[in-house]
């Protein structure tokens, strides 16, 4: 650690002081042309270009840069944004090209998407970057919305509609930057009628195991089914079809935590990511009826548990990929002002994964590059002071 943090000396530190320290290490590895180097979708395996890590360092060096008021994280901000708006993360003027995995489209569904977004959101409201937030909003009307279903579709790398998603998270997250934009741009009235479409199904859409886990997929209606099968839409009827068709017909004993399904240790791995989705549309449009159910509560209270806390610690889509431990304290901080148990998860997320050595948070994990840069994630949290020897072993 940096000589003029006195980490030996000192009894606390600020979770400031730990992202500025990140950004300022990670300058040395931007490349030339503001690009970082990329890593895989975590446990997906899929072969990343680097569009996403530079996406999320850009959010990193913006809040070093507002904390700081140093030059030297514009630049790194600035190279990046310029990086993003290139030739070569959107190869075809249309929407970002984040993988290269056989089978799977080059976009990264709407998530990959949203995740860019969310960066150029905040190029724009920092920035005052007038080209960020018109990409952005741009990339948002490429995705064609279905009024019926209340659900994006995805898009190819020219901008031509795919099909639609049934992964929850993924449409959490778009919905979060779509209403976002609306927030920096004006005549936005499309997009934002689709955010408050989308929210008006929500709930309806959320397929949680009893103790409030989320399961990844979108919820099957017979609105749905139906019109996937009309569609023959392959990729919505197996997903949240085919799984509803599987559990309907097989009686599951209670499951456990630590379930040998896949979808259910998707459910522990994303549930933190399901909820830092849900905060950020919930920053943006606070007043929609949603909030008012006991809908967030009750996935909050799934993350209370001492068997849920262990599990997705080791939870190869949690704390290794997913730093699950920033976003069920944002949702926390968001949704019922609870600073004290969201210290407590920031704590556990940096105890298990800072590398303090190299002031970056890749610690124990397979996936260095992608981690390090989700340090951004900690940027939308509240300034805490950290005991250090609660957070550094």
């Amino acid at each position: 650690m940096s000589k003029e943090f006195g980490v030996d000396t000192r009894e606390c530190i600020t979770l400031t002081e730990i992202i500025v320290e990140s950004a300022d290490r990670a300058r040395s590895r931007q490349q030339s042309d503001g690009s970082f180097n990329p890593g895989s979708n975590g446990p997906h395996e899929d072969e990343e270009t680097p569009v996403r890590n530079t996406a999320n360092w850009l959010v990193t060096f913006i809040d070093a840069y507002e904390q700081t008021g140093s030059e030297r994280f514009l630049e790194a901000a600035e190279n990046a944004l310029n990086y993003l708006l290139s030739k070569n993360a959107r190869p075809e003027g249309a929407v970002f090209h984040l993988r290269d995995a056989p089978e799977k489209d080059q976009t990264d569904g709407l998530v990959g998407q949203a995740i860019v977004l969310e960066a150029l959101i905040e190029a724009g409201r920092s920035l005052g970057d007038s080209d960020a937030i018109a990409v952005a909003t741009d990339i948002i009307r490429l995705h064609t919305f279905d009024s019926e279903l209340g659900l994006w579709k995805s898009a190819n790398l020219d901008g031509s509609p795919q099909k639609t998603v049934g992964t929850y998270n993924q449409q959490i997250h778009f919905a979060a930057v779509a209403a976002g934009v609306t927030t920096l741009e004006d005549h936005t009235e499309d997009i934002l009628q689709q955010v408050r479409r989308f929210m008006d199904q929500m709930e309806a859409h959320a397929w949680p195991y009893s103790d409030g886990l989320l399961r990844t997929l979108v919820r099957p209606s017979a609105t749905t089914i139906i019109k996937a099968a009309m569609q023959n839409d392959r990729h919505l009827l197996a997903t949240t079809v085919s799984q509803a068709l599987r559990e309907s017909l097989h009686q599951w004993t209670p499951l456990q935590i630590d379930s040998q399904t896949v979808i259910r240790e998707k459910a522990v791995g994303y549930q933190g990511f399901h909820l830092y989705g849900l905060a950020l549309l919930a920053r943006y449009q606070p007043d929609h009826k949603v909030w008012n159910s006991s809908f967030v509560d009750y996935l909050l209270a799934a993350t209370d548990s001492g068997t849920f806390r262990s599990a997705v610690v080791e939870n190869k889509y949690g704390f290794p990929y997913n730093p699950s431990g920033f976003e069920i304290a944002l949702a926390l901080e968001v949704f019922q002002n609870d600073h004290e148990r969201a210290r407590d998860w920031v704590e556990l997320q940096l105890r298990c994964h800072f590398n303090w050595d190299q002031m970056s948070l890749a610690k124990g994990t397979p996936h260095p590059r992608v981690l390090a840069a989700r340090i951004y994630e900690a940027t939308r949290l509240s300034d805490y002071t950290l005991p250090l020897k609660e957070v550094r072993p």
